[in-house]
C-alpha cells in the first residue's frame, strides 16, 4: 500500500542535488567597494586581493593561479606592475592638508578572509555565520553540467564492465555510486574495492574517468608509503581518494585498516602536518581501493563499509589498444557526465555494500586470523607477533607465557584482541574460545569443566602449549 508519509520522509532525507553551473569564481570585491576604480581594474585584469585575520595580504593575477602572500611594500610593487601604474597607494595615503592624497585601496575596501575549503558553497568567497571565507574548490566542467540528452559511451561502459568482470548488477552499482556523488558530493558510507591483476584497467578508471570528472586538483592516488606516514596532508581538500596497493602486513595492518574505516565513516579526522600540531580536517571524498593482491585488506563478517569486485583480466592481453581507449574515453566523457547527472540514483543502494564472491573470499581470509593466532601461540613464535604489534608490554607478556608453557583463557582473549582484532569492539571471550576449540579440539578438550591438557587455577583455565 502506498504510504505518503514514508515517501515524504524519504524525500526529505534525500541528498540535495547541487547546481554547480551557478558557481561564481573570483567574487572577491567587497560589497560597498564595487566602485573603487583600482579594485575594478584589478578585477578587470583577472586578479584578486584580500587579507587574512592576521592582516597578511594575498594576491593572485588570475583565478587559475594560487594566491601569494605579500608584504605591504612588495604588494605595492606587485600591484603597480600588474596595473601598469607608476604606483599604487595601499591602505595609506600620502601628503597632508591640501596636498593629501587618499589611498587607492583603503583598509576597509577589501574583505578579511578565512581560508575554509568546502565543495558545497556556490561562491569562491562566501559568508558563513558573519565570517567571510574562501574555498579553493572550483567545480570541474563536468560537475557543472546539467541533466539532459546524451549519446551512449561504449568505451567507458566497456571499461567499467571489465572492472566488474562483466557482471551487470555490479556495473549498475558503480554507475549509481558515481552518479550519486557527481550529483550531490554526498560521501558514500561504502568504499569501492577493485581487486584484480596488474593491467586490468584500474588505473585508467581513476586517471581517465574519476580524476577529470571531479577535478585533477581534488583527487589523489595514495600509495603504501603515504598511507602509512604520520603526515597525511593529502587528506585535505580532496573529493576522491584512490588507495592503491595499501599495506596489509601484520605490522601495519591494524593502523592502516582502522584509519581507512575512519576515512570512510567519519566527517572529521585529526591530521598531523610536519612541525605542526594535529588539527581536525574535514573529509569530503569518496574512496576507491585498488589492488593486485588477493586479499588487499581485512574485512570482518559484520563490516558494511566495503563493496569488493573482482576484475576481469589484463586488457592488453585481451587485445585492447590502450592509447585508443584513452582517446575514446576523453571523447565520451562529456556524454558520460550528462548521463550520470541524469541518472535516477538509488540512495539506499548508494550507501549499501554488496555481498559479492570477492568480498566473501576476503572475509574468509580475515577469519583465518584465528588460525594464524593459534598457530603462532602453539609455535611460541615471538617474531610473528612482533610483526603484529610494537607494544613492548604485549611482547613481554607473550615471552612470559612461552617460557611458562601454558596460556589462560583470559590471556588468549586479551592477546587476540590486542594483535589480531581490527574492529573497534573487542571480540568476547566466548566467541574467541569457540573458534579456538574449533581449530584444535585436543588442545582445548574439557572434561567436567577442566582442561584435559592443562590446569585450572582459582577458576582460571590454562591450556598447555608445550
Amino acid at each position: 500500500m502506498f504510504d505518503a508519509n514514508k515517501l515524504a520522509e524519504r524525500l526529505r532525507n534525500q541528498p540535495k542535488v547541487i547546481d554547480f553551473s551557478k558557481f561564481q569564481q573570483n567574487n572577491w570585491i567587497k560589497k560597498g567597494a564595487e566602485n573603487n576604480p583600482t579594485l575594478k581594474s584589478i578585477d578587470a585584469n583577472g586578479g584578486a586581493l584580500w587579507i587574512n585575520p592576521a592582516g597578511e595580504i594575498y594576491f593572485r593575477r588570475c583565478s587559475s593561479e594560487k594566491p601569494s602572500k605579500l608584504a605591504n611594500d612588495k604588494a605595492k610593487i606587485v600591484l603597480s606592475n600588474f596595473l601598469d601604474r607608476s604606483s599604487v597607494l595601499l591602505f595609506k595615503g600620502t601628503g597632508t592638508g591640501e596636498n593629501a592624497i587618499e589611498p587607492d585601496i583603503a583598509n576597509n575596501d577589501i574583505y578579511m578572509v578565512m581560508g575554509r575549503f568546502t565543495p558545497f558553497a556556490l561562491n569562491e568567497f562566501y559568508e558563513e555565520n558573519g565570517v567571510t571565507n574562501r574555498t579553493s574548490f572550483k567545480p570541474s566542467s563536468y560537475l557543472q553540467m546539467h541533466p539532459g540528452e546524451f549519446t551512449e559511451t561504449p568505451t567507458i561502459k566497456k571499461l567499467i564492465l571489465h572492472l566488474c568482470n562483466y557482471d551487470e548488477v555490479h556495473y549498475q552499482w558503480v554507475i549509481n555510486w558515481l552518479a550519486g556523488f557527481l550529483q550531490t558530493l554526498k560521501t558514500s558510507d561504502v568504499a569501492l574495492v577493485l581487486r584484480g591483476a596488474e593491467g586490468t584497467g584500474k588505473g585508467l578508471f581513476m586517471e581517465q574517468i574519476i580524476a577529470p570528472l571531479f577535478g585533477e586538483d581534488f583527487t589523489v592516488t595514495v600509495d603504501d608509503d603515504r598511507l602509512n606516514s604520520h603526515f597525511k596532508g593529502w587528506i585535505g581538500e580532496k573529493l576522491f581518494f584512490n588507495l592503491n596497493e595499501i599495506a596489509h602486513d601484520g605490522k601495519t595492518r591494524r593502523a592502516v585498516i582502522n584509519f581507512i574505516k575512519v576515512l570512510i565513516t567519519d566527517r572529521l579526522v585529526q591530521m598531523e602536518a610536519k612541525n605542526k600540531d594535529a588539527v581536525a580536517t574535514e573529509i569530503f571524498g569518496n574512496i576507491l581501493i585498488t589492488s593486485n593482491e588477493v586479499s588487499p585488506l581485512e574485512i570482518s563478517v559484520t563490516d558494511r563499509r566495503f563493496t569488493v569486485f573482482q576484475t576481469a583480466g589484463n586488457i592488453k592481453k585481451a587485445g585492447w589498444d590502450t592509447r585508443a581507449v584513452v582517446r575514446e574515453i576523453k571523447s565520451e566523457l562529456t556524454d558520460f557526465a550528462v548521463m550520470l547527472k541524469s541518472y535516477k540514483v538509488d540512495w539506499a543502494l548508494y550507501d549499501k555494500a554488496l555481498d559479492t564472491p570477492a568480498k566473501r573470499n576476503i572475509v574468509q581470509s580475515t577469519n583465518d586470523r584465528y588460525s594464524l593466532f593459534l598457530t603462532a601461540i602453539k609455535a611460541k613464535d615471538l617474531d610473528y607477533f612482533h610483526l603484529q604489534t610494537e607494544d613492548i608490554s604485549i611482547l613481554e607478556e607473550l615471552g612470559t607465557i612461552f617460557n611458562r608453557g601454558d596460556i589462560s583463557t583470559q590471556e588468549i582473549t586479551h592477546l587476540f584482541n590486542a594483535t589480531h582484532n581490527d574492529n573497534d569492539d573487542a571480540v568476547p571471550t566466548r566467541a574467541i574460545m569457540k573458534k579456538m576449540r574449533g581449530l584444535d579440539v585436543n588442545m582445548f578438550e574439557q572434561k567436567e569443566g577442566k582442561p584435559v591438557h592443562g590446569r585450572k587455577v582459582m577458576g582460571e583455565r590454562y591450556f598447555s602449549i608445550e
